[in-house]
């Protein structure tokens, strides 16, 4: 009798990377529609002040940084503490946006306007699936900036890690501008 063969290491390793999930895989009948709650997603971009301010410390941190030095080492600790703080922020204001910026509607609409997606060209369900995906990307970039900093390699890989900041606030600032847009499309 030949043994059951076990999966490839390429699947192996997608299947761990897979974050947990409490739905079942199988594909949906049909896609959940959202609209967006224009006035309560402004008051909550206002309200979350915590974000554009860490992420100005961020920045700042950043900067001064540019230099090795005696004092590099307490930079690097602070600029780890600010990228908590900024995820921690960042996750207040996306729990903040989904629960009362987002509406689940009962059905789709029955006819789409001429231009369904508004200014922003990105629809409400994609916008509000780009919170888990930023989150993750944050989480994973504090994850090596972190693992660098223990292995003493931060300062070496310190351009590949403010670019990889940089390209992830970009991100950010993109997503909050279709956001922005979304909420001043006409409904």
């Amino acid at each position: 009798m030949l043994a059951p063969s076990s999966p490839p290491a390429a699947d192996q390793a997608k299947h761990r990377s897979r974050p947990p999930t409490t739905k079942t895989d199988s594909p949906p009948t049909t896609q959940t529609a959202y609209a967006i709650n224009g006035a309560f997603l402004a008051d909550i971009k206002e309200s979350c002040v915590e974000v554009p301010a860490t992420r100005r410390d961020l920045l700042e941190i950043w900067n001064k940084l540019g230099v090795a030095s005696e004092q590099s080492h307490r930079g690097v600790q602070s600029l780890v503490a600010k990228l908590g703080q900024y995820r921690d922020a960042l996750a207040m204001m996306f729990s903040l946006e989904q629960t009362y910026g987002y509406v689940k509607l009962s059905s789709p609409p029955p006819s789409p306007p001429a231009n369904p997606r508004g200014p922003s060209n990105t629809p409400p369900a994609d916008l509000l699936g780009e919170h888990e995906t930023l989150y993750t990307d944050l989480q994973h970039l504090i994850d090596r900036v972190d693992e660098d900093v223990f292995r003493g390699r931060f300062l070496d890989n310190f351009a590949i890690h403010r670019s990889a900041v940089q390209r992830f606030l970009h991100r950010v600032d993109q997503h909050d501008h279709q956001e922005t847009l979304s909420v001043r499309s006409p409904s």
